[in-house]
């Protein structure tokens, strides 16, 4: 499997437009950058490709919460980078 990039820019007046065709081996094992017109033009940058399994997670949590409570979410990867959500706010609350 491969993926086709094509690139249309307005460089300095003159319409620049590129392909540029990879791999998803390739770019799963390091991203890759290119120039639309050499050195110091515009240029793409196409980060590394992640199986949407590899970054996909579910869960089902009860929580017993009382209106106007707040949560939020925290997520831990394996190699201990984490992220957290904004404050969800409980507003009202289903019987």
């Amino acid at each position: 499997s491969y993926v086709c990039i094509t690139v249309k820019a307005d460089w300095n007046g003159t319409p620049l437009m590129k392909t540029y065709d990879y791999t998803l081996k390739d770019i799963a094992e390091h991203p890759a950058s290119e120039y639309l017109d050499g050195f110091v033009s515009p240029a793409v940058f196409i980060g590394r490709y992640v199986p949407i399994k590899a970054c996909t997670a579910y869960f089902n949590e009860m929580l017993t919460l009382e209106k106007g409570a707040s949560v939020y979410v925290r997520a831990f990867q394996s190699n201990g980078d984490c992220a957290y959500s904004s404050p969800i706010w409980i507003e009202s609350m289903c019987v």
